[in-house]
């Protein structure tokens, strides 16, 4: 990524603090981006915190977030914009299959996170788009 096009844009992750999610996080920072990061581990977090935040305290924002709350999904969208005035990406990475099940607990579980929450992050990320304070947008 280069890091002249991602000044004063802000990136929201879900899933943000492991795995894909937090490698995408750290890429978005690296090119000079504001990340908002939720996640439902606690120690992921602490550790995103410790080792990410602290390197980018102006950059940053880690939520505890169980994203198969639609209440929960509003107050990070919302204190994420608050915070850096709007979002420009929205990348869901959260997940449930984080151990070894089986298959048919691994598709239950991958369609109520990942298809409905992804749903509902672009239902609440397209209006903040509209208000057309930053031109661009995407949802990944």
């Amino acid at each position: 990524m280069s890091q002249q096009s991602f000044i004063q844009k802000t990136a929201l992750v879900t899933g943000g603090c492991g795995g894909l999610g937090r490698a995408i996080a750290e890429a978005f920072l690296l090119a000079g981006a504001n990340v908002v990061v939720c996640d439902i581990n606690a120690e992921l977090i602490a550790d995103f915190k410790e080792k990410v935040s602290s390197a980018y305290p102006e950059c940053t924002l880690a939520l505890q977030a169980d994203i198969t709350r639609d209440e929960i999904v509003e107050e990070v969208f919302s204190k994420g914009e608050k915070l850096f005035g709007g979002l420009d990406f929205v990348v869901n990475c959260a997940g449930r299959i984080d151990r070894f099940d089986a298959v048919a607990e691994m598709v239950r579980a991958w369609d109520s996170t990942q298809c409905r929450c992804a749903y509902q992050q672009a239902d609440l990320y397209f209006p903040i788009c509209r208000k057309g304070r930053r031109g661009t947008a995407s949802l990944l």
